[in-house]
């Protein structure tokens, strides 16, 4: 799915710039804060709920998700299609200076930070962006939606019943007289082709108001808390070592309940790992030329 994620950056923050100290876990959470405020900033520009749900800059501030020195940091930028990918800037700086203090012990976990996650969660949101830019021709939706239409405005008058209509036959009686009442086939046609088009109107616009779109505020709001609760509420230490269940046992299988038994299948082995393949001649004679190539090559050295 093009929409980023939280959980991937967030644990490679608190791994590789660990620490309960101020300075390691203001870092954290200011990265996060960015990541986060990039995001919120991309989808205001394509979203129309997120839109109404910050409908300025001084909304972001009044949620915490910026500053006003960061926000006027923003407006001062003079490309603003450059605007929601400068906290992303502002947080590789972060990691650099992060490293050059030796909160990063590691110069590999800070490339790592910054050309892999941060760079990944970048090239997410630009994929929005670029998903928002190129839409469906609006001639093709007019086509589309009014050759439907027309079809069973067509069907409606060309597939009455004929009530003259020679009946010569009991059986092509019996027939119109079925189609008289109710049209079976038409009505499988319009239930059909009418579902198509729903189906593609949902799909030109998947970041609309509609229950069938995407879901943004939840969204926005599992990136947010999941994201704060791994940089900053979880305890990084492991608990004590000790022998799991099945410390004696190197193969074991985990249980059942009555219920999910049912469900329980056999393992995977390939579609043909139980096919009997018989060896042809042909196959047998280029075998066996095989190994007589290789009795005279080695003759011949």
């Amino acid at each position: 799915m093009t929409i980023p994620w939280a959980m991937t950056f967030s644990i490679a923050l608190v791994s590789h710039l660990p620490g309960t100290a101020e300075r390691p876990r203001l870092i954290r959470r200011t990265c996060f804060r960015y990541l986060l405020g990039s995001l919120v900033l991309t989808l205001t520009r394509i979203n129309v709920v997120a839109k109404k749900r910050f409908p300025s800059f001084e909304s972001m501030i009044a949620a915490g998700i910026f500053t006003k020195e960061e926000i006027s940091m923003i407006e001062a930028t003079p490309q603003q299609h450059g605007q929601p990918f400068l906290p992303i800037v502002w947080a590789t700086s972060l990691v650099t200076m992060a490293e050059k203090e030796g909160l990063i012990t590691n110069h590999h976990a800070a490339v790592l930070i910054i050309q892999v996650e941060f760079n990944n969660f970048r090239q997410a949101l630009l994929n929005l962006f670029l998903m928002d830019y190129v839409c469906v021709p609006l001639v093709y939706t007019q086509v589309v939606t009014l050759s439907v239409y027309s079809y069973f405005a067509a069907s409606l008058i060309g597939r009455q019943y004929i009530i003259d209509r020679p009946q010569n036959d009991e059986n092509q009686k019996s027939y119109y007289k079925k189609d008289l009442y109710f049209p079976f086939f038409t009505f499988i046609q319009f239930v059909i082709y009418v579902g198509w088009l729903k189906v593609a109107e949902t799909l030109v616009n998947p970041m609309g108001e509609d229950d069938e779109d995407i879901d943004i505020n939840e969204v926005i709001d599992f990136n947010w808390k999941a994201g704060w609760c791994i940089v900053d509420g979880m305890k990084p230490a492991p608990p004590a070592l000790v022998r799991d269940a099945h410390w004696d046992r190197s193969a074991f299988e985990l249980p059942h309940t009555m219920a999910s038994k049912r469900f329980s299948l056999q393992t995977h082995r390939g579609s043909v790992f139980e096919s009997n393949m018989k060896s042809s001649p042909e196959c047998m004679g280029s075998t066996s030329s095989i190994a007589n190539t290789g009795q005279s090559q080695r003759g011949f050295h």
